[in-house]
């Protein structure tokens, strides 16, 4: 649970300070793949540190996510 708290809060914290550098043109005004984004550079960076083997799972987990929701909303 710490790690799922400390993942959210420095999302939020680096979503307020890169806030300059989003560009909602590029989405469409929608802030959801943006946000999204950031939270996936978090997790990665946490689980690096916390849990180097878990890593390699996680990226190819996002890969499959990421297939699945192009096949859904392709």
């Amino acid at each position: 649970a710490d790690l799922c708290e400390e993942v959210v809060q420095e999302t939020v914290l680096r979503a307020l300070r890169e806030l300059e550098k989003y560009d909602p043109a590029r989405c469409d005004d929608d802030g959801g793949p943006w946000l999204r984004g950031l939270a996936r550079n978090e997790v990665r960076r946490v689980l690096t540190r916390e849990r180097p083997s878990a890593t390699a799972r996680l990226e190819a987990a996002w890969d499959r996510l990421d297939e699945e929701l192009v096949s859904v909303y392709a």
